[in-house]
Protein backbone atom coordinates (compact mmCIF):
# COMPACT_ATOMS: atom_id res chain seq x y z
CA UNK A 1 0.00 0.00 0.00
CA UNK A 2 2.74 2.50 1.42
CA UNK A 3 4.61 1.84 -2.05
CA UNK A 4 1.20 2.16 -4.30
CA UNK A 5 0.49 5.83 -2.63
CA UNK A 6 3.97 6.94 -3.04
CA UNK A 7 3.79 5.44 -6.86
CA UNK A 8 0.53 7.93 -6.70
CA UNK A 9 2.05 10.41 -5.40
CA UNK A 10 4.82 10.65 -7.95
CA UNK A 11 2.06 10.84 -10.31
CA UNK A 12 0.20 13.55 -9.56
CA UNK A 13 3.60 15.45 -8.86
CA UNK A 14 4.12 15.18 -12.51
CA UNK A 15 0.93 16.08 -13.34
CA UNK A 16 1.12 18.83 -11.31
CA UNK A 17 4.34 20.13 -13.08
CA UNK A 18 2.93 19.55 -16.22
CA UNK A 19 -0.14 21.41 -15.83
CA UNK A 20 2.06 24.33 -14.29
CA UNK A 21 4.73 24.38 -17.08
CA UNK A 22 1.34 24.48 -19.64
CA UNK A 23 0.25 27.09 -17.95
CA UNK A 24 3.43 29.35 -17.98
CA UNK A 25 3.80 28.76 -21.61
CA UNK A 26 0.49 30.00 -21.89
CA UNK A 27 1.26 33.23 -20.02
CA UNK A 28 4.11 33.67 -21.87
CA UNK A 29 2.22 33.45 -25.48
CA UNK A 30 -0.03 36.09 -23.95
CA UNK A 31 2.24 37.99 -23.32
CA UNK A 32 3.88 38.24 -26.49
CA UNK A 33 0.51 38.14 -28.03
CA UNK A 34 -0.36 41.32 -25.55
CA UNK A 35 2.98 42.52 -26.77
CA UNK A 36 2.62 42.61 -30.17
CA UNK A 37 -0.95 43.83 -30.07
CA UNK A 38 0.05 46.61 -28.36
CA UNK A 39 2.71 47.42 -30.73
CA UNK A 40 0.50 47.02 -33.89
CA UNK A 41 -1.73 49.47 -32.64
CA UNK A 42 0.76 52.17 -32.10
CA UNK A 43 1.70 51.51 -35.68
CA UNK A 44 -1.46 51.71 -36.51
CA UNK A 45 -1.61 55.30 -34.83
CA UNK A 46 1.79 56.24 -36.59
CA UNK A 47 0.53 55.29 -39.96
CA UNK A 48 -2.60 57.27 -39.18
CA UNK A 49 -1.10 59.83 -38.37
CA UNK A 50 -3.30 60.85 -34.98
CA UNK A 51 -1.17 63.57 -33.75
CA UNK A 52 1.40 64.08 -31.04
CA UNK A 53 -1.05 64.03 -28.34
CA UNK A 54 -2.59 60.76 -29.01
CA UNK A 55 0.67 58.87 -29.82
CA UNK A 56 1.95 59.91 -26.34
CA UNK A 57 -0.90 59.06 -24.37
CA UNK A 58 -0.88 55.78 -26.28
CA UNK A 59 2.78 55.63 -24.95
CA UNK A 60 2.42 56.68 -21.63
CA UNK A 61 -0.83 53.87 -21.19
CA UNK A 62 1.46 50.83 -22.98
CA UNK A 63 5.43 51.69 -22.22
CA UNK A 64 5.33 49.78 -19.39
CA UNK A 65 3.06 46.93 -20.20
CA UNK A 66 5.98 45.81 -23.03
CA UNK A 67 9.90 44.20 -23.15
CA UNK A 68 12.61 46.78 -22.96
CA UNK A 69 13.42 46.24 -26.25
CA UNK A 70 9.88 46.44 -27.60
CA UNK A 71 9.41 50.27 -25.18
CA UNK A 72 12.57 51.22 -26.81
CA UNK A 73 11.59 50.24 -30.65
CA UNK A 74 8.41 52.40 -29.37
CA UNK A 75 10.61 55.41 -28.80
CA UNK A 76 12.28 55.34 -31.61
CA UNK A 77 9.76 55.36 -34.01
CA UNK A 78 8.12 58.13 -31.92
CA UNK A 79 11.23 59.71 -32.61
CA UNK A 80 10.89 59.37 -36.28
CA UNK A 81 7.47 60.64 -36.40
CA UNK A 82 8.54 63.77 -34.19
CA UNK A 83 11.29 64.02 -36.86
CA UNK A 84 8.87 63.73 -39.84
CA UNK A 85 6.55 66.20 -38.35
CA UNK A 86 8.68 68.67 -37.32
CA UNK A 87 8.79 70.57 -40.31
CA UNK A 88 4.99 70.91 -39.82
CA UNK A 89 5.82 72.43 -36.45
CA UNK A 90 7.97 74.56 -37.59
CA UNK A 91 5.18 76.25 -40.13
CA UNK A 92 3.02 77.33 -37.20
CA UNK A 93 6.03 79.59 -35.64
CA UNK A 94 6.35 80.88 -39.60
CA UNK A 95 2.96 81.99 -39.92
CA UNK A 96 0.36 84.58 -38.20
CA UNK A 97 3.15 86.76 -36.78
CA UNK A 98 3.95 84.42 -34.34
CA UNK A 99 7.85 85.62 -34.92
CA UNK A 100 6.62 89.18 -33.93
CA UNK A 101 4.48 87.90 -30.54
CA UNK A 102 6.88 86.05 -28.90
CA UNK A 103 9.70 88.95 -29.81
CA UNK A 104 7.47 91.36 -28.72
CA UNK A 105 7.07 89.59 -24.80
CA UNK A 106 10.54 88.11 -24.43
CA UNK A 107 12.39 90.76 -25.61
CA UNK A 108 13.10 92.81 -22.38
CA UNK A 109 15.54 90.69 -20.41
CA UNK A 110 15.13 87.95 -22.87
CA UNK A 111 15.84 84.47 -21.29
CA UNK A 112 15.17 81.69 -23.96
CA UNK A 113 14.58 79.21 -20.76
CA UNK A 114 11.49 81.60 -20.00
CA UNK A 115 9.80 80.93 -23.36
CA UNK A 116 10.16 76.29 -22.23
CA UNK A 117 9.10 76.27 -19.12
CA UNK A 118 5.48 75.96 -18.84
CA UNK A 119 4.82 77.90 -15.34
CA UNK A 120 6.55 80.77 -16.35
CA UNK A 121 4.27 80.71 -20.03
CA UNK A 122 1.20 80.20 -17.85
CA UNK A 123 1.54 84.45 -16.51
CA UNK A 124 1.22 85.55 -20.15
CA UNK A 125 -1.40 87.77 -21.26
CA UNK A 126 -1.83 86.46 -24.57
CA UNK A 127 -4.22 83.39 -24.16
CA UNK A 128 -3.41 82.09 -27.75
CA UNK A 129 0.44 82.29 -27.76
CA UNK A 130 0.24 80.71 -23.97
CA UNK A 131 -1.84 77.69 -25.39
CA UNK A 132 0.62 77.51 -28.63
CA UNK A 133 3.35 77.52 -26.36
CA UNK A 134 2.46 74.81 -24.08
CA UNK A 135 1.15 72.57 -26.77
CA UNK A 136 4.33 72.78 -28.29
CA UNK A 137 5.85 71.52 -25.19
CA UNK A 138 3.54 68.73 -24.33
CA UNK A 139 4.51 67.13 -27.65
CA UNK A 140 8.29 66.71 -26.70
CA UNK A 141 9.43 69.92 -28.75
CA UNK A 142 10.99 72.88 -27.03
CA UNK A 143 12.08 76.23 -28.09
CA UNK A 144 15.41 77.90 -29.45
CA UNK A 145 16.53 80.70 -31.28
CA UNK A 146 19.46 81.45 -33.99
CA UNK A 147 19.18 84.53 -36.84
CA UNK A 148 16.85 86.49 -34.74
CA UNK A 149 14.52 83.37 -35.30
CA UNK A 150 12.30 81.08 -32.95
CA UNK A 151 11.71 77.46 -33.93
CA UNK A 152 10.93 74.53 -32.34
CA UNK A 153 13.57 71.76 -31.86
CA UNK A 154 12.93 68.19 -30.27
CA UNK A 155 13.68 68.44 -26.79
CA UNK A 156 15.29 65.05 -25.31
CA UNK A 157 14.93 65.57 -22.06
CA UNK A 158 10.92 65.15 -22.54
CA UNK A 159 12.31 61.43 -23.72
CA UNK A 160 13.88 60.81 -20.26
CA UNK A 161 10.50 59.91 -18.34
CA UNK A 162 10.89 56.87 -20.58
CA UNK A 163 14.25 56.11 -19.61
CA UNK A 164 12.94 53.31 -16.77
CA UNK A 165 11.43 51.21 -19.58
CA UNK A 166 14.11 51.40 -22.18
CA UNK A 167 17.15 49.49 -23.39
CA UNK A 168 20.68 50.45 -21.72
CA UNK A 169 21.79 52.03 -25.79
CA UNK A 170 18.91 53.45 -26.02
CA UNK A 171 18.19 54.83 -22.31
CA UNK A 172 22.16 55.98 -22.80
CA UNK A 173 21.27 57.19 -26.80
CA UNK A 174 18.49 59.63 -24.96
CA UNK A 175 21.26 60.97 -22.39
CA UNK A 176 23.66 61.91 -25.32
CA UNK A 177 20.81 63.54 -27.30
CA UNK A 178 19.44 65.02 -23.70
CA UNK A 179 22.50 67.16 -23.60
CA UNK A 180 22.56 68.18 -27.21
CA UNK A 181 18.88 69.63 -27.13
CA UNK A 182 19.69 71.36 -23.75
CA UNK A 183 22.34 73.35 -24.88
CA UNK A 184 22.69 73.32 -28.55
CA UNK A 185 26.45 73.42 -29.53
CA UNK A 186 26.62 75.79 -32.61
CA UNK A 187 24.36 79.04 -33.71
CA UNK A 188 24.73 81.41 -36.48
CA UNK A 189 27.72 79.29 -37.19
CA UNK A 190 29.69 79.88 -34.26
CA UNK A 191 30.15 77.62 -31.09
CA UNK A 192 27.99 78.32 -27.95
CA UNK A 193 29.68 76.12 -25.79
CA UNK A 194 33.54 75.54 -24.60
CA UNK A 195 36.14 73.39 -26.60
CA UNK A 196 36.42 71.34 -23.28
CA UNK A 197 32.62 70.99 -23.44
CA UNK A 198 32.82 70.26 -27.31
CA UNK A 199 35.43 67.28 -26.55
CA UNK A 200 33.58 65.62 -23.66
CA UNK A 201 31.05 65.52 -25.59
CA UNK A 202 32.72 64.14 -28.63
CA UNK A 203 34.35 61.26 -26.17
CA UNK A 204 30.64 60.31 -24.75
CA UNK A 205 29.69 59.57 -28.27
CA UNK A 206 32.65 57.58 -28.67
CA UNK A 207 32.36 55.83 -25.58
CA UNK A 208 28.83 54.45 -27.17
CA UNK A 209 30.01 53.75 -30.27
CA UNK A 210 32.41 51.53 -29.36
CA UNK A 211 29.81 49.85 -26.13
CA UNK A 212 27.00 49.54 -28.72
CA UNK A 213 27.92 48.93 -31.95
CA UNK A 214 24.84 47.03 -32.64
CA UNK A 215 22.53 49.81 -31.15
CA UNK A 216 19.40 50.61 -33.08
CA UNK A 217 20.72 54.40 -32.59
CA UNK A 218 24.36 53.76 -33.72
CA UNK A 219 24.12 55.64 -37.01
CA UNK A 220 22.42 58.54 -35.20
CA UNK A 221 25.26 59.00 -33.01
CA UNK A 222 27.94 57.96 -35.35
CA UNK A 223 26.23 61.26 -37.06
CA UNK A 224 26.58 62.98 -34.43
CA UNK A 225 30.39 62.31 -33.39
CA UNK A 226 31.02 63.08 -37.25
CA UNK A 227 29.80 66.61 -36.36
CA UNK A 228 31.92 66.91 -33.41
CA UNK A 229 35.06 65.84 -34.83
CA UNK A 230 34.57 68.44 -37.16
CA UNK A 231 34.11 70.79 -34.47
CA UNK A 232 37.62 69.66 -32.93
CA UNK A 233 39.29 69.34 -35.65
CA UNK A 234 37.78 72.81 -37.87
CA UNK A 235 35.93 74.58 -35.69
CA UNK A 236 33.04 76.72 -37.17
CA UNK A 237 33.20 79.48 -39.64
CA UNK A 238 32.89 82.11 -37.03
CA UNK A 239 34.69 80.19 -34.38
CA UNK A 240 37.68 78.81 -36.52
CA UNK A 241 39.97 76.27 -34.53
CA UNK A 242 42.98 78.84 -36.26
CA UNK A 243 42.54 81.93 -36.42
CA UNK A 244 41.94 83.85 -39.96
CA UNK A 245 45.13 86.07 -40.23
CA UNK A 246 48.12 84.44 -38.48
CA UNK A 247 46.71 80.73 -38.51
CA UNK A 248 47.57 79.88 -35.37
CA UNK A 249 45.80 77.51 -33.16
CA UNK A 250 43.57 79.12 -30.79
CA UNK A 251 45.17 79.66 -27.14
CA UNK A 252 42.25 78.08 -25.27
CA UNK A 253 41.52 75.50 -27.76
CA UNK A 254 45.24 74.43 -27.43
CA UNK A 255 45.87 74.32 -23.94
CA UNK A 256 42.05 72.49 -22.89
CA UNK A 257 43.17 69.70 -25.99
CA UNK A 258 46.86 69.14 -24.34
CA UNK A 259 45.01 68.92 -20.47
CA UNK A 260 42.43 66.59 -21.35
CA UNK A 261 45.31 64.51 -23.49
CA UNK A 262 47.29 64.67 -20.32
CA UNK A 263 44.44 63.75 -18.40
CA UNK A 264 43.11 60.98 -19.87
CA UNK A 265 46.10 59.12 -21.07
CA UNK A 266 44.89 56.15 -19.94
CA UNK A 267 41.25 56.20 -21.52
CA UNK A 268 40.71 53.91 -24.85
CA UNK A 269 39.98 56.50 -27.35
CA UNK A 270 40.98 56.69 -30.63
CA UNK A 271 40.24 60.36 -30.79
CA UNK A 272 42.48 61.71 -27.75
CA UNK A 273 45.54 59.21 -29.37
CA UNK A 274 44.72 61.17 -33.04
CA UNK A 275 44.48 64.20 -31.25
CA UNK A 276 47.67 63.42 -28.85
CA UNK A 277 49.69 63.18 -32.28
CA UNK A 278 47.75 66.32 -34.17
CA UNK A 279 49.10 68.44 -31.28
CA UNK A 280 52.78 66.92 -31.33
CA UNK A 281 52.37 67.93 -35.08
CA UNK A 282 51.35 71.48 -34.32
CA UNK A 283 54.46 71.81 -32.14
CA UNK A 284 56.45 71.23 -34.94
CA UNK A 285 54.99 73.58 -36.82
CA UNK A 286 54.93 76.11 -34.40
CA UNK A 287 51.52 75.71 -33.60
CA UNK A 288 50.35 77.11 -37.19
CA UNK A 289 48.18 76.06 -39.83
CA UNK A 290 50.59 74.46 -42.51
CA UNK A 291 49.80 72.57 -45.14
CA UNK A 292 51.76 69.19 -42.91
CA UNK A 293 48.70 70.04 -40.00
CA UNK A 294 45.81 70.71 -43.10
CA UNK A 295 46.83 67.10 -44.51
CA UNK A 296 46.51 65.72 -40.79
CA UNK A 297 43.71 66.99 -39.45
CA UNK A 298 41.96 65.85 -43.32
CA UNK A 299 42.93 62.54 -42.48
CA UNK A 300 42.06 62.12 -38.96
CA UNK A 301 38.37 62.89 -39.21
CA UNK A 302 38.43 59.91 -42.01
CA UNK A 303 40.29 57.87 -40.07
CA UNK A 304 38.41 57.83 -36.22
CA UNK A 305 35.49 56.83 -37.92
CA UNK A 306 36.94 54.44 -40.17
CA UNK A 307 38.10 52.86 -36.68
CA UNK A 308 34.20 52.00 -36.01
CA UNK A 309 32.80 51.05 -39.39
CA UNK A 310 31.85 47.91 -40.19
CA UNK A 311 34.40 46.62 -42.94
CA UNK A 312 31.12 44.68 -44.60
CA UNK A 313 29.34 48.19 -44.60
CA UNK A 314 32.30 49.94 -46.05
CA UNK A 315 32.70 47.52 -48.54
CA UNK A 316 28.57 47.58 -49.70
CA UNK A 317 29.27 51.34 -49.46
CA UNK A 318 31.98 51.48 -51.81
CA UNK A 319 30.38 48.71 -54.19
CA UNK A 320 27.46 50.70 -54.37
CA UNK A 321 29.05 54.18 -55.11
CA UNK A 322 31.40 52.32 -57.83
CA UNK A 323 28.49 50.92 -59.33
CA UNK A 324 27.08 54.53 -59.01
CA UNK A 325 29.71 56.38 -60.87
CA UNK A 326 29.64 53.69 -63.62
CA UNK A 327 26.22 54.32 -64.43
CA UNK A 328 27.13 57.96 -64.54
CA UNK A 329 29.73 57.18 -67.22
CA UNK A 330 27.70 55.07 -69.24
CA UNK A 331 25.25 57.67 -69.45
CA UNK A 332 27.69 60.79 -69.32
CA UNK A 333 30.73 59.85 -70.48
CA UNK A 334 31.56 62.47 -73.23
CA UNK A 335 30.36 65.27 -70.63
CA UNK A 336 33.33 63.29 -67.97
CA UNK A 337 35.51 63.68 -70.69
CA UNK A 338 34.81 67.65 -70.87
CA UNK A 339 35.27 68.16 -67.11
CA UNK A 340 38.27 66.23 -67.31
CA UNK A 341 40.14 68.27 -70.06
CA UNK A 342 38.75 71.40 -68.94
CA UNK A 343 39.69 70.76 -65.12
CA UNK A 344 41.31 67.82 -64.39
CA UNK A 345 44.46 69.49 -63.64
CA UNK A 346 42.54 72.63 -61.54
CA UNK A 347 44.89 73.30 -58.45
CA UNK A 348 40.89 74.74 -56.93
CA UNK A 349 39.91 72.77 -53.66
CA UNK A 350 36.78 72.50 -52.00
CA UNK A 351 36.10 70.36 -48.81
CA UNK A 352 33.48 68.34 -47.68
CA UNK A 353 32.66 69.60 -44.44
CA UNK A 354 29.66 67.00 -43.65
CA UNK A 355 28.14 63.85 -45.58
CA UNK A 356 25.58 61.93 -44.32
CA UNK A 357 23.46 59.22 -45.95
CA UNK A 358 20.98 62.21 -46.90
CA UNK A 359 23.04 65.12 -47.24
CA UNK A 360 26.41 66.84 -48.53
CA UNK A 361 28.32 69.92 -48.22
CA UNK A 362 31.65 71.37 -49.10
CA UNK A 363 33.16 74.55 -47.84
CA UNK A 364 33.33 76.24 -50.90
CA UNK A 365 29.71 76.99 -50.63
CA UNK A 366 29.43 77.40 -46.98
CA UNK A 367 25.74 77.37 -45.33
CA UNK A 368 24.71 75.33 -48.44
CA UNK A 369 24.13 71.63 -48.47
CA UNK A 370 22.35 68.89 -50.90
CA UNK A 371 20.30 66.22 -50.47
CA UNK A 372 21.60 63.64 -51.95
CA UNK A 373 23.37 59.97 -50.71
CA UNK A 374 27.29 60.33 -51.90
CA UNK A 375 28.45 58.22 -49.02
CA UNK A 376 32.05 56.51 -49.96
CA UNK A 377 31.71 58.97 -53.49
CA UNK A 378 33.22 61.79 -50.91
CA UNK A 379 34.98 61.67 -47.33
CA UNK A 380 34.42 64.19 -44.70
CA UNK A 381 37.71 66.60 -44.52
CA UNK A 382 38.92 65.79 -47.75
CA UNK A 383 39.66 67.92 -50.26
CA UNK A 384 38.47 67.82 -54.37
CA UNK A 385 38.55 69.34 -57.75
CA UNK A 386 35.57 71.42 -58.14
CA UNK A 387 34.46 74.73 -60.48
CA UNK A 388 31.43 76.72 -59.68
CA UNK A 389 29.09 77.18 -62.63
CA UNK A 390 26.55 80.49 -63.03
CA UNK A 391 23.92 79.40 -65.23
CA UNK A 392 20.90 81.50 -66.42
CA UNK A 393 18.88 83.64 -63.93
CA UNK A 394 18.88 82.50 -60.66
CA UNK A 395 20.51 78.80 -61.22
CA UNK A 396 23.82 77.79 -59.72
CA UNK A 397 25.86 74.61 -60.20
CA UNK A 398 28.94 73.14 -58.10
CA UNK A 399 30.61 70.71 -59.84
CA UNK A 400 33.11 68.12 -57.73
CA UNK A 401 35.39 64.96 -58.64
CA UNK A 402 34.73 62.43 -56.22
CA UNK A 403 36.80 59.61 -54.91
CA UNK A 404 36.95 57.61 -58.02
CA UNK A 405 37.79 60.51 -60.26
CA UNK A 406 33.82 61.01 -61.53
CA UNK A 407 32.51 64.57 -62.11
CA UNK A 408 29.23 65.02 -60.12
CA UNK A 409 27.25 68.15 -60.29
CA UNK A 410 24.77 69.57 -57.98
CA UNK A 411 22.71 72.39 -58.19
CA UNK A 412 21.13 75.54 -55.95
CA UNK A 413 19.22 78.69 -56.72
CA UNK A 414 19.65 82.18 -55.41
CA UNK A 415 18.58 85.65 -55.04
CA UNK A 416 18.75 87.18 -58.52
CA UNK A 417 20.38 90.17 -56.85
CA UNK A 418 23.43 87.61 -55.08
Amino acid sequence: MKNKAIIILVLLLIVFSTLMAYGQDEEKIDMYDRQESIMQKFNDLLQMEKGVKRILEFINNNISLISEEKASQMINEFEDFQRNHLSSVEGKFYSNDQQMRIYKIYQNGFDLSKINNINEVNKLADQELKEFLIETRKSGYKVETAEGMFFPIIDYQFYQRYSPHLTTDMEEYINIMSVESKEVPAKDAALVIGWDEVLNRALSQEEFVIQYPDSIKIDNIKELYNKYLTFIFYGLNNTPLFTYDSKMIEAEARNIYSEMVKNKQSRNSSLLESLKDFLKLLETNNYKLTDEVKKYRQRAVEDILSIYSSPENNLKEIIAAMQTDINVLKENSNVQKIHESNYGDSTQLTQVLKITDIEIQFDALKGRSFTSNFRSHYTAGKSYPYYLDAAMGGQRGITVKDNFGIWHSFSYRVNIME
